[in-house]
């Protein structure tokens, strides 16, 4: 049986580090389909010093 294929989603305030999980307005988009993938750019994120909301 096949799995069901999940978007994640985030948006991304470069200037100022931040990360959202919840639209924001003027923020970049950015989609994964792959989970792996999705929390290696997180982690990525986190070493650069990027906040989380």
């Amino acid at each position: 049986m096949m799995g069901t294929k999940m978007l994640h989603r985030l948006w991304l305030e470069d200037e100022a580090r931040i990360v959202s999980f919840h639209p924001m307005e003027g923020w970049r988009l950015l989609n994964f389909w792959d989970h792996g993938h999705f929390m290696g750019f997180l982690q990525s994120l986190q070493q650069k010093g990027y906040r989380f909301q």
